[in-house]
């Protein structure tokens, strides 16, 4: 099944390098004490995978028509293990070395050739505790999108058995890719039944971010405060990379 994204998710895409990643990252501190059976972090992994696999994003990836927006596809490559990583700090972790490992996951870029996520599981933190770093890229879900998913993962009692819990992560299995010329012949088709919508954009966007900017060039100065003038000296003015 395909299923278009939003001008707006294909430009995160679009706007993607090596430097400067479009992915959204939480980082959970996860207290597994009161887990029926006892603390297990393999279990607890199992369940946060089958919570994801409830979200649209778990089995499938992103396609570039040559036409229009990027669409949703099933993966028929997905595999699971390609997704999860596992790190052992040894039983006495500190808040240092796990802020290194998620340095470590934020800075590797999301494979566009896959389901655009990651499960980071960091298992040997101080005090029991376990840690779990989630990647899943701006194209999938937004603030409130990442908030839902979020609160998705977690019950409010030990031994609920909410709905949360009927999700499975057996692999899915997808049929082969869309061949281009299906994938064109789609694109072409979308655009051709949305021709309002295509006005209405092209309207919007001279509105909202052409005009603006062609008044900017001719009189920069005019529209900047003060404060933007100023060029400050901080540890912070330095050039982003994927480590931030």
């Amino acid at each position: 099944m395909l299923t278009r994204l939003s001008g707006m998710d294909t430009a995160f895409f679009d706007m993607e390098t090596a430097h400067a990643h479009m992915h959204v990252t939480g980082t959970l501190i996860l207290d597994p004490s009161t887990m029926p059976g006892g603390r297990d972090p393999a279990k607890l992994e199992e369940l946060l995978l089958q919570r994801l696999s409830a979200q649209r994003f778990f089995s499938r990836r992103v396609l570039r028509p040559l036409l229009g927006d990027a669409v949703w596809v099933d993966d028929p490559r997905f595999e699971v293990s390609a997704h999860v990583f596992r790190v052992d700090l040894g039983g006495n972790g500190s808040q240092r070395e796990l802020g290194e490992v998620l340095g470590r996951a934020a800075g590797r870029q999301l494979d566009h050739h896959r389901p655009p996520w990651e499960l980071w599981m960091i298992d040997g933190l101080a005090g029991g505790l376990v840690g779990a770093i989630i990647k899943v890229h701006h194209a999938a879900v937004d603030g409130v999108g990442g908030a839902k998913m979020m609160a998705s993962l977690f019950d409010l009692e030990p031994n609920c058995t909410s709905q949360n819990t009927a999700h499975s992560s057996t692999q899915p299995r997808h049929k082969a890719l869309p061949s281009p010329v299906r994938l064109g012949r789609w694109a072409l088709q979308s655009i051709l039944q949305q021709p309002a919508l295509l006005v209405d954009a092209v309207r919007h966007t001279a509105r909202e971010s052409v005009w603006p900017a062609l008044k900017t060039i001719l009189a920069p100065d005019r529209h900047l405060p003060p404060a933007a003038k100023q060029r400050c000296r901080t540890v912070l003015n330095r050039t982003v990379g994927p480590q931030r």
